[in-house]
């Protein structure tokens, strides 16, 4: 009979990992007699339990520290084009200061437009495609993109990859915040969401 009142048996069953603990001591208890081979048993599939805990609380802390930092890339390409207006103006082909105006505003747009369409439809296309294809895709498309601008001959070749990586870096950002969403329970998503380790 299982009798939780007994002092060795609630030493095993703490308060935060009661559920598991009650499992295993009742698949235990199902093997036969709570024995020392028993013990020995529970305790092995308790050290079990917890290194997969572990392993799984390492690979979601990777996880979140690499959506992050390709945030912080993310913002960070963005930012190089206005501070080097006149860099654009001397080594670039066929560009003015309204091609510089242009090629902002063209990107805000495209991106904003982008980091729209990818919120409202990234349920349908990661159910179809995936959730980490989608990452990996929208990812590698702005990284490639913004890897291509810096051999751009002149300006409307700039211009057209600039859009496909501002494109690339809007369809990300719900993705990723998506992925950081399904990560982390609601008590720690408002913290997660604000880059607080």
């Amino acid at each position: 009979m299982l009798d939780l009142s007994n002092s060795t048996h609630s030493i095993l069953i703490s308060h935060q990992d009661s559920f598991y603990h009650l499992i295993i001591y009742i698949f235990a208890e199902l093997i036969g007699i709570f024995s020392f081979k028993n013990t020995c048993l529970l305790f092995l599939l308790i050290i079990i339990k917890r290194t997969v805990l572990v392993m799984l609380e390492i690979q979601r802390k990777r996880t979140y520290l690499c959506i992050f930092f390709l945030y912080f890339a993310i913002f960070f390409y963005l930012g190089i084009i206005p501070s080097n207006i006149d860099n654009l103006l001397t080594t670039l082909a066929g560009i003015s200061n309204f091609g510089v105006s242009f090629i902002i505003t063209a990107g805000l747009i495209s991106g904003t437009v982008s980091l729209l369409l990818f919120g409202y439809f990234s349920d349908h296309l990661s159910q179809r495609f995936g959730r980490k294809n989608l990452f990996i895709l929208t990812n590698l498309l702005w990284i490639i993109t913004i890897g291509i601008l810096s051999l751009s001959p002149h300006y409307s070749f700039f211009i057209v990859f600039y859009i496909i990586a501002a494109i690339g870096s809007g369809a990300f950002l719900p993705i990723g915040f998506s992925i950081i969403g399904d990560l982390f329970t609601s008590n720690e998503r408002g913290k997660k969401f604000i880059f607080y380790p």
